[in-house]
């Protein structure tokens, strides 16, 4: 039997606070042994029986053998035979819950937050933030990313410095959400309500510990209406209620890989295999997200209203509205019970990622927008980015038939932008859109022409609005995925990486894609026009102007512009914040930026 006075634990806790006055301890331990019960085989428990500490309302050991079948076996029934210490403390209505294995701990955390620890629940971030991060250096940051899932920037990330309260960047890190923080005080896991700290070198020093973290959790929480749950202000901050969300736009499942739980990433990996899910649109109130499932097997698909259950900031179920037929049974019963699986986005900035609500942080600048005449719906369908058709269409923008943005920016939009017509020897338009495109428009320019003293290259994003209609409200999301494109090209442009990235796909597509004439019904593009916008950028050095535009209707000047000024709702202060974190990259590459919206 384990001497229990001689075990050198590392001290690793799974907190929780008590929903109910005197909690029976009795009950916690009952409830734990039986997330790991005898009956199943693979689990023998020992009853250690420390010795009562005065100051603990109860305290528990025990030694928790499991037979656990190894990764390698096949068809061979092969079993490993694994030693867990296991020991619970209590007191001021809080316990702390040891658990020597990672994979069983994480059994206990999805328990807690589940509910079956029926007299327990997990700590209020607050008091965690407050208690063991707030005026302490921050040593490691485990962050997870709330922004859309974008090849330009990682869904997670790792930073580890002496302190990183000075490493983080307001514009580039303001859409990370801290999930774990290491603080030169202890290391807290804020979204599985966990602490640690290091090994100890025996059971006494264990329970001292324990001690110190109770009466330091229950300090805080007397507190807790004053507390705030913020890591750090340059990092995206849960929220505690849906008071201010907008319209869901997006919903995607997460990469198994960012779960915690190998148990829990394998669930995830074979759902994501079987089912898709999407948004639909729906009148629904703003926090709840209308999505259809789809069973990829079978091909059957059912709508559904997934109504988010918010306990503090952490969502802790997804109630799902409508009927579903057996195939899609057990998409639901997933969806219900682990709201981590999914990803959702809202027009107002928030996500749900992790199970938790989250809004990216924002630093409200100055930030000009301007605004064009996009023309009545049948001159311009500002939702309708490109030709109709499966596959890029070019030729239907030289018809009077299409009404695309793209036909818009050639026939009319070059012209409001200030651009110079294409002219042969002097201005050309090439369109680049299509995988690994620099942008979706290229237009080019050499001196002496329409005013130009040097060469000058502009580079147009072209996304479309969400809706057409004349009631669409401003929206930071809506630009999320062209501020992204263009983020990634001026990544290019700053590692002098641009100009060859034109030259070769002009020298690809040229002949095709290239016009040096002015819009006109039936315009096609002449043989030689791209490789002589090849041989032109091949005769520009390094002096060079360099402009982009990012071109999205969605915004209305009739909702931005007030008789004040630009708009101070909430909304368009999160649309600045992103597009000014654009603006500095794009000043970093010696560029102009450009944003041009509705002037309706």
């Amino acid at each position: 039997m384990i001497a229990i006075p001689a075990v050198a634990p590392y001290a690793s806790f799974v907190a929780a606070h008590t929903k109910v006055p005197n909690p029976d301890a009795a009950r916690l331990v009952r409830q734990l042994r039986a997330l790991f019960p005898t009956s199943s085989k693979l689990f023998d428990w020992t009853d250690l029986k420390p010795m009562a500490i005065a100051g603990f309302d109860g305290l528990s050991a025990f030694h928790l053998k499991e037979k656990r079948s190894v990764t390698w076996s096949g068809k061979n029934k092969v079993e490993d035979q694994l030693n867990h210490l296991v020991a619970i403390f209590i007191a001021n209505g809080f316990a702390l819950i040891y658990m020597s294995d990672g994979e069983l701990k994480s059994d206990i955390h999805n328990a807690l937050f589940a509910g079956h620890l029926s007299e327990w629940e997990p700590v209020d971030e607050r008091v965690l933030v407050n208690a063991y991060v707030t005026g302490n250096a921050l040593r490691t940051l485990w962050l997870g990313g709330t922004h859309r899932n974008l090849p330009i920037r990682p869904n997670s990330k790792v930073m580890s410095g002496k302190d990183l309260n000075d490493a983080i960047e307001p514009f580039g890190d303001s859409t990370f959400l801290a999930g774990a923080v290491r603080s030169s005080k202890a290391g807290v896991s804020l979204k599985r309500s966990g602490i640690w700290f290091g090994p100890m070198k025996e059971w006494g020093d264990l329970c001292a510990l324990a001690m110190t973290v109770l009466a330091e959790l229950a300090a805080n929480q007397l507190n807790i209406a004053s507390l705030s749950a913020s890591v750090h202000e340059g990092l995206a901050q849960a929220v505690g209620d849906f008071n201010d969300v907008k319209t869901a736009y997006e919903i995607e499942w997460v990469d198994p890989e960012t779960v915690n739980g190998r148990n829990r990433a394998k669930k995830l990996d074979q759902i994501r295999a079987r089912y898709g899910i999407e948004l639909v649109l729906s009148p629904v109130p703003d926090k709840n997200i209308s999505v259809r499932l789809t069973d990829l097997a079978s091909g059957k698909t059912d709508d559904v209203v997934l109504e988010p259950a918010l306990t503090s900031s952490k969502v802790v179920e997804f109630k799902v509205v409508g009927k579903v037929s057996p195939a899609l049974q057990n998409c639901v019963d997933t969806l219900r019970t682990d709201p981590g699986f999914v990803r959702v986005y809202y027009e107002s900035w928030h996500t749900i990622t992790d199970a938790t609500l989250s809004l990216a942080a924002v630093q409200d600048r100055d930030f000009v927008l301007e605004y064009c005449n996009f023309g009545l719906l049948t001159e311009c369908d500002v939702g309708q980015e490109k030709p109709k058709g499966q596959k890029l269409d070019l030729p239907k923008i030289f018809t009077s038939a299409d009404n695309s943005l793209f036909k818009w920016v050639f026939q009319k939009g070059l012209a409001q932008l200030g651009l110079a017509q294409p002219s042969t020897g002097r201005c050309w338009l090439y369109c680049d859109d299509g995988a690994g495109e620099v942008a979706d428009f290229i237009h080019v320019a050499l001196p002496p022409y329409s005013g130009i003293t040097i060469p000058k290259i502009t580079l147009v994003h072209v996304k479309g609005a969400n809706n057409n209609g004349a009631k669409r409200k401003i929206s930071a999301g809506a630009y999320e995925v062209v501020a992204a494109q263009a983020m990634k090209n001026l990544r290019r442009m700053i590692s002098n990486q641009m100009l060859l990235d034109i030259k070769n796909t002009v020298d690809k597509h040229g002949d095709e894609r290239t016009w040096d004439q002015p819009w006109a019904l039936g315009l096609t593009s002449s043989p030689q026009t791209g490789q002589a916008l090849l041989n032109a950028l091949k005769n520009i050095k390094s002096v060079c102007d360099y402009e982009v535009i990012i071109l999205q209707p969605h915004v209305l000047k009739s909702k931005y512009q007030t008789l004040t000024g630009p708009s101070t709702d909430v909304t368009a202060v999160q649309l600045r914040s992103l597009l000014f974190g654009v603006k500095s990259m794009t000043q970093a590459a010696g560029a102009t930026l450009r944003v041009v919206c509705d002037d309706r």
